[in-house]
């Protein structure tokens, strides 16, 4: 049997992301993600 290819979630624990505070605000402008147990993994 070939090797399972893995989800590409399935690499981060976590994410940080930093928009432009410009467009998006002082307030608005990180997007954080967390996996949990519960998580299911995904491609996009």
């Amino acid at each position: 049997p070939g090797k399972q290819k893995r989800k590409f979630s399935s690499f981060f624990k976590s994410l940080v992301i930093e928009l432009d505070k410009e467009l998006y605000g002082p307030d608005n402008h990180l997007v954080e993600w967390h996996r949990m147990p519960t998580t299911q993994e995904t491609d996009g």
